[in-house]
Parts: C-alpha cells; structure tokens; sequence
C-alpha cells in the first residue's frame, strides 16, 4: 500500500542518504577492529581513553586521524574563549575559514579516496557536515568552560559563593524590609 504513495523524489532522497550514511559509516571503526592494529593502538588510541571505553565510543579510522587532526588543531586555535568574548559571529567566521582552507580539503580527499560510493560534489557536502559538526562540538565544550568560569559558584565575579537565583532572592529580600 505504501509503496502506491511513493515518489521518485522520495526515492532520490533515499538513495542520497544512504550514500551519506555509507560514507559516513566508512569514517569510524569498532574497538575490536581498533584491537587489532598495533599501529592504531600505539598511536592513536591512547591508554586512558581505552581504559575509559567500554564500546560506545566512536572511534576514526586510521586513514582519517591526521584530517580529524587538522581539523580540530584549527578549530581549537580559533574558537577561544577570548575570541568567544570579543566577537559575535565566531561560528560563521570560522566555517567559511575552514571551508575555503585548501590543505584541509585535500587531506579530506587523501583520507577518503577509499570510498567510492560518493562523487565529488558529494564529498564536498560531507566535508562541510563534517567540518560544522567539530566546529559545533568543540564550541559546546568552550562554551561550557566559560559558562562555569562566569556563572558558577565560587568564581571571582561572584564572590558570595551563592548561585545567582539565590544572589537575586537575598537582594529582593533585602529591599523588602
């Protein structure tokens, strides 16, 4: 019955994401395979994190750790906390940096001529998934650090160690009266 209702462009966007998902899927490695290679473990899998893993943890294929290392080497060194606090379109800024950085370009397309499920203007669409999916990653962790560092208990803007909701209700209080 389900199948009357179906278009061709259901089916085209069918087959488009399951590229996506394919490609994708081809990016990232189970730990047991991990285990086997010597030089995976030795160099990129450290001993704390496989300590720490217990199999949930998505792992990068080999063949993609020097691009996720460039790729995360530039976002670091521009999503800061002081840039964070200076300008208002750091997202944007530092997408279309990454997008027009060529040596990261060809590093994805180095990383990835193994797959073949994509065309080119594909890959160019999943470099840019890729690419804004650390930018929003790294920034939620910069972002978290200087949350904790301006709104938490204990910071040298709040010197009452209170939370600021229990800041705000000793003041309403003391009006009050």
């Amino acid at each position: 019955m389900k199948e009357r209702f179906r278009r061709k462009d259901d089916e085209d966007k069918y087959a488009e994401l399951t590229k996506e998902v394919e490609f994708l899927s081809s990016m990232r490695m189970y730990r047991s395979e991990a285990a086997l290679s010597d030089h995976y473990l030795e160099n990129c899998y450290h001993d704390t994190i496989r300590t720490s893993d217990r199999g949930h943890l998505t792992l990068i294929r080999e063949e993609y750790f020097e691009f996720g290392y460039m790729l995360m080497d530039n976002i670091s060194s521009s999503v800061t906390e002081d840039i964070l606090l200076s300008k208002m379109d750091v997202l944007r800024l530092v997408k279309e940096a990454l997008l027009s950085n060529d040596p990261l370009w060809e590093m994805f397309l180095v990383s990835s001529k193994k797959v073949e499920c994509v065309t080119e203007g594909d890959r160019k669409k999943l470099f840019e998934l890729v690419v804004e999916k650390a930018i929003h990653a790294l920034f939620e962790d910069v972002l978290k650090r200087l949350r904790a560092k301006h709104t938490s208990r204990g910071t040298k803007q709040n010197i009452t160690g209170q939370g600021f909701r229990d800041e705000i209700k000793g003041m309403t209080r003391r009006r009050k009266k």
